[in-house]
């Protein structure tokens, strides 16, 4: 009887103990939906989370017609204290990590260049230096 006891005891701790972690793990979810209402009104959203995983880029692309270039506009948060730490956009262009610190804003000119070189421009951001 103990030993059956002991084993109801165990088990309601383990699933208490899962309870807490699915609540952990959807609370990101609902930062990023609340950033995504608020600075996209509410529209989807893509992320890229760094390699530790406590900054995510969250981003959304703008078509605007036939002939004009996309708009990327895009927001750089701390996933841990849930506080944004950049944002920006860029017109024709792209955003990504290029390490776990540092994000890299590449845009091609609306003028395009003969030159391959001057197609690309770019700029990194040092996004822990922000916090």
């Amino acid at each position: 009887m103990r030993l059956f006891i002991s084993f109801i005891i165990i088990v309601l701790i383990w699933s208490c103990a899962s309870g807490k972690t699915a609540k952990l793990t959807s609370d990101p979810e609902k930062f990023i939906k609340e950033i995504s209402d608020n600075n996209f009104n509410g529209a989807k959203v893509q992320t890229l989370y760094n390699k530790s995983g406590d900054l995510v880029v969250i981003f959304h692309k703008i078509e605007r017609g036939v002939g004009f270039p996309y708009v990327v506009e895009f927001v750089v948060a701390d996933v841990k204290n849930k506080n944004i730490l950049y944002t920006d956009s860029v017109i024709d262009g792209d955003v990504f990590w290029l390490n776990d610190d540092i994000i890299r804003i590449k845009r091609v000119p609306e003028v395009r260049s003969t030159n391959e070189n001057e197609n690309v421009k770019s700029k990194d951001i040092n996004i822990r230096k922000l916090m």
